[in-house]
């Protein structure tokens, strides 16, 4: 039977075959908030229903997240993608375990539902490469704690963002090392007992995984008289994956097209989608809508040109240079997909924007650079001039924060300006490399030194990724369809190995910027040298004993990887993270109010409890200092100690110190007092911040206790530094607490 079907988007006018209904995956919980940069609201969703999960009492976070995964099932998604990109990072920043964070998802959604996550090859999701045994634990860990004995429900899309095959196979040798284990281990477990071998007789069941490589996509770009990205080029990198995965001894399951900057227009579509999808395998579409009516159009010609699945994101969060909606993408070719149940979908979002926001509040501020979307921060025809060049969906909301707080800072122009600018620099620098794709960490790498040129001027400051970059340490960037590397520019390779060759230390590092630059030599084929987990593990001793956890234990796996892949420049922040993640924080915390608050009812109980069990860390204190400052004296009665260094601290402040500042000193006391007790704090070498005297964690006390910016906590120092001389900060201060001694009693204020 054939069909005609008319839209009303530009590009469309097919008459297809009847075939199998498209799927629909919805990316609302991982692409969603990466590219419009919506982190916070979730993630605040997501740490109280995990406490809530890991105590067993389940409160209004924790069903309001059950509840939105049950819409996204009832509304008719295939899948949802909730796992890795910038959240692995964003996780650990919102002092949540990524790995808890995947056994709650998998909790929510239950074991029947399809659930996905991005992986970078030889890069995981981290930021540079890692051996073959770091891979293979991650891949693990992301098997046992997201996944099911059904490959169908648990897929690992896994991409390289120079489309180098040897990258890319890192982590899909990984997933079929697992699978292949799965196997042998089901095999082993419906023997009887008594046959099966001793090593295997109480094996745990290992889950399966559907591996998905994607092709990172470009349009064809003429370049140094060779043709880059053609048709030959996508489908001669998809053979040479789908062969290496059989060399070993593997399959892979799917292709996915990997649009991240939106740019694959339907006529493209139409021609590669049915040439990879000749190779045997289902493909999938992921593409983005920085220009939304192509993204739409492109996703409707794919569904008529054989694609097996598209991703959507959904209203608060579609949109922009998100993905296009569930809605627009289906609209008057419903019998093309899975069927959406639109009553549902309208529950689902009205669920999301009240997590979120209304979506026509959220649009209104489009171009107002305080709007609470970054990718909204410019105007969609400035969004465009990016969209042209490139700058994937997923990093304009960063590129957004760059141009604000760099490029219109130094060089005194408004976001509009400044983008201009941006957008002429990034088409010279890739016009010099080859336009290498710019996906994570490509187009972090690139992007910022755009960014470094507008404020320095041109080459005058390599940045020391990308000086790795152009000499080949993330790997070789082939053009498929001839087999041949493709070639930089002589003018940008000799500017980066001359600022090589300039760096004044002669191990090519700048101790005080913590980059260490390639050696000036001629490019390159080598890679990175990989750490190994084995090395890391003996590194990140320190940690998992202050955590009580065994280092042969999968925890201790988890504890080292997220060291390994941490946000950059954030080591503090992890180490606090790993203790927090693997100790039971709720009974700790109770541990310590217990004797300070014998009755709760001092504090609202609807207020106080839910969100004393709920948060983690910071946010604890946070509620802990509002009622501190209420007017009600039970409350003040209740933390004597706290109370009396707080007002200590108010003594010999300096005069004409406002409300604010105030509140600022109690608030670390408070953090103080809770952290030192329930995460006994000692004077253990290895949990320090290097260059000070001090353990862990810019949330600390003693951090705070030595900030040079704040004359409260510099005295306070002083003072307890005075009281007892030979003891280390931590000590003095849990002696300070122990004792009930306050500062004016530590030294008389004068």
């Amino acid at each position: 039977m054939v069909r005609c079907i008319r839209v009303d988007f530009p590009f469309i006018g097919a008459c297809t075959m009847t075939k199998n209904k498209v799927q629909i995956t919805t990316l609302t919980f991982r692409d969603g908030p990466q590219s419009t940069g919506m982190w916070d609201d979730y993630f605040g969703l997501v740490s109280q229903s995990l406490l809530e999960w890991k105590t067993g009492e389940e409160g209004e976070a924790l069903s309001r997240l059950r509840r939105i995964a049950t819409l996204v099932k009832q509304a008719g998604f295939t899948g949802a993608e909730v796992f890795w990109g910038q959240s692995f990072q964003k996780h650990m920043l919102a002092g949540i375990s990524p790995f808890e964070a995947m056994a709650l998802n998998r909790e929510v959604f239950g074991p029947d539902f399809m659930l996905s996550g991005l992986g970078r090859g030889v890069n995981a999701v981290g930021f540079r490469p890692y051996g073959q045994d770091v891979i293979d634990t991650f891949v693990e860990r992301f098997a046992q704690r997201g996944g099911v004995p059904d490959k169908k429900l648990m897929k690992l899309r896994v991409f390289d963002a120079l489309n180098n095959l040897q990258n890319c196979f890192r982590m899909i040798s990984a997933a079929i090392r697992n699978n292949q284990k799965a196997e042998r281990v089901a095999a082993n477990n419906s023997l009887p007992e008594s046959e099966r071998g001793d090593d295997w007789r109480h094996m745990e069941p290992v889950n399966l995984i559907h591996i998905e490589p994607a092709l990172c996509y470009q349009p064809e770009r003429q370049y140094n008289d060779e043709t880059l990205y053609s048709d030959e080029y996508y489908v001669a990198y998809a053979k040479k994956l789908i062969n290496a995965a059989e060399e070993a001894g593997g399959t892979l399951d799917s292709l996915a097209i990997k649009d991240m900057a939106g740019q694959l227009d339907p006529d493209r579509a139409a021609r590669l989608i049915p040439k990879l999808a000749d190779l045997g395998l289902p493909v999938y579409l992921h593409t983005h809508s920085t220009n939304y009516k192509q993204a739409v159009a492109t996703a409707r010609v794919a569904a008529d040109s054989g694609i097996v699945g598209v991703e959507t994101v959904e209203w608060p969060l579609s949109g922009g240079t998100a993905h296009a909606s569930v809605r627009d993408v289906i609209d008057g070719m419903e019998e093309q997909f899975d069927p959406i149940d639109l009553d549902k979908l309208t529950q689902l979002e009205q669920e999301l924007e009240s997590l979120w926001g209304a979506k026509e509040k959220l649009l209104a501020e489009e171009g107002d650079p305080k709007a609470k979307r970054l990718d909204l921060r410019v105007d969609e025809p400035s969004r465009l001039e990016l969209w042209k060049l490139g700058i994937p969906g997923g990093a304009m909301a960063a590129v957004m924060i760059l141009l604000q707080k760099d490029v219109c800072t130094y060089n005194k122009t408004d976001l509009k300006n400044a983008n201009a600018m941006f957008a002429a620099e990034l088409d010279h620098l890739q016009q010099r490399i080859g336009w290498v794709p710019l996906v994570t960490p490509m187009a972090d790498i690139v992007y910022t030194q755009a960014v470094v040129n507008l404020i320095n001027g041109k080459d005058k400051i390599i940045e020391h990724r990308y000086a790795k970059m152009i000499v080949g340490l993330y790997g070789q960037h082939i053009n498929h369809a001839t087999g041949k590397r493709v070639a930089i520019q002589e003018s940008a390779s000799k500017a980066v190995l001359d600022y090589c060759r300039g760096v004044q230390n002669g191990d090519f590092a700048m101790p005080s910027f913590n980059q260490t630059y390639p050696k000036p030599v001629i490019l390159t084929e080598q890679k990175a040298p990989p750490l190994e987990l084995a090395e890391a593990r003996s590194a990140f001793q320190g940690i998992l004993t202050k955590c009580k956890i065994d280092r042969n234990s999968r925890l201790a796996d988890e504890a080292v990887i997220m060291r390994l892949m941490e946000p950059p420049a954030s080591k503090a922040v992890t180490e606090r993270l790993l203790v927090n993640a693997h100790r039971d924080r709720i009974q700790a915390l109770l541990g310590v109010l217990t004797p300070s608050l014998p009755a709760w009812d001092v504090l609202p109980a609807e207020d106080i409890e839910p969100t004393v069990t709920s948060y983690g860390g910071l946010k604890r204190a946070e509620v802990l200092v509002k009622h501190l400052l209420a007017p009600a004296t039970k409350v003040a009665d209740a933390l004597p100690v706290v109370l009396s260094e707080a007002d200590a601290l108010h003594a010999i402040a300096p005069s004409g110190l406002d409300a604010a500042s105030k509140r600022s000193a109690i608030l670390r006391l408070v953090y103080g007092f809770i952290e030192n007790e329930y995460l006994q704090l000692a004077s253990d070498p290895s949990m320090q911040i290097e260059g000070t005297d001090l353990p862990f964690g810019p949330q600390s006390s003693l951090y705070f206790l030595q900030s040079e910016f704040d004359p409260y906590t510099r005295e306070a120092r002083r003072l307890l530094h005075k009281r007892w001389p030979e003891e280390h900060d931590s000590t003095r201060l849990s002696k300070a607490i122990e004792h009930g001694v306050s500062l004016e009693q530590v030294v008389p204020v004068q």
